[in-house]
């Protein structure tokens, strides 16, 4: 095949514009940091994409694969100390292996290994093959909604990415339910020209439980909603009834007098779990501030302890979760 055939059946693929616009300049500037693309035969390369698989697992866990760990636990190995470092190890339990490969008109090899959706987000490890290629942030539904990215984390040796993504569904897809999903796969052509490849998927839902809460008090009320999966305990809680914190919160501003709701922890029994999202909420006359945990050793019993501005942790205002 010539490399003028080659281009012409990607840019029948590609889509016109890389609409995600988050993520352009680090994506440029992970391209740009690409070698200049090699010419060689293509399917001498994949014979060997399972082999440096194999040697980059090896290399994640340090020389050394403990038995039964999938992707996502190996990758874990480079994340100690960060806030995915447990999640990871839930989801490599939690996760089904697929091990499905999509193979592009270049010979590159895109492998879905693993996928665990509780309906509300979606975890999947990868390995992606190939030259001047990677894996383009978060995902798309087969209607081309573009799907929030969380989390992701890769690594990457002689020519074999492996990694994971983890993204947000726009709306709860329904358990046992097949869901079709879009990895788009971003490959350096000539001239500085990025072509985006689609990789069409299947994954299959699971069920999250809900569990709620509320709760009022002289200044203010809560109500809160989290979502139970086989790996973290997620949702948000809305501070209602001071729009005056709202402004505080959003800027994290400093003050002496308002001692306003920053925070919350996690009560399971006597398991005390710290918040691990540091995002922003909102919410009609207040504000909301989402919240995500570490899966405790109990579910039975929770419940949400607020952490106040000046005064900190407030034990007479939990919120009891149902």
């Amino acid at each position: 095949m010539t490399n003028e055939m080659f281009e012409a059946m990607l840019r029948e693929c590609a889509t016109p514009v890389d609409t995600k616009g988050r993520y352009e300049q680090r994506l440029a500037a992970t391209l740009d940091s690409l070698p200049e693309k090699r010419r060689g035969a293509w399917s001498a390369r994949r014979m060997m994409v399972a082999a440096l698989a194999a040697v980059m697992v090896l290399a994640l866990a340090g020389g050394a694969v403990a038995v039964g760990l999938g992707l996502f636990g190996q990758l874990r190995e480079q994340k100690k100390g960060e806030s995915s470092y447990e999640r990871l190890a839930r989801l490599d339990e939690a996760a089904a292996s697929v091990g499905e490969t999509a193979v592009l008109e270049d010979g590159t090899e895109l492998t879905l290994e693993q996928v665990y959706c509780d309906g509300g987000r979606l975890y999947y490890s990868y390995t992606l093959a190939g030259e001047n290629v990677v894996l383009g942030d978060g995902a798309d539904l087969a209607d081309g909604t573009d799907l929030t990215i969380w989390d992701r984390g890769e690594e990457t040796a002689d020519g074999v990415t492996c990694g994971y993504q983890e993204v947000e569904l726009p709306e709860p897809a329904k358990p046992g339910e097949a869901l079709s999903i879009v990895l788009t796969v971003i490959a350096a052509g000539e001239n500085s020209a990025y072509r985006f490849v689609k990789a069409p998927f299947t994954v299959t839902p699971v069920q999250r439980k809900t569990r709620a809460g509320a709760a009022s008090f002289a200044e203010y009320s809560a109500d809160a909603l989290l979502y139970v999966t086989d790996v973290e305990i997620y949702g948000e809680v809305d501070v209602i009834g001071q729009t005056g914190w709202a402004e505080l919160y959003f800027h994290r501003m400093d003050t002496d007098e308002e001692d306003y709701v920053i925070d919350y922890q996690l009560i399971a029994d006597d398991e005390v779990l710290y918040n691990k999202d540091y995002t922003y909420g909102e919410a009609d006359g207040g504000y909301g501030i989402p919240v995500r945990y570490d899966l405790p050793t109990n579910c039975e019993s929770l419940a949400l302890r607020p952490v106040r501005y000046l005064s900190g942790e407030c034990s007479e205002e939990d919120i009891v979760i149902k």
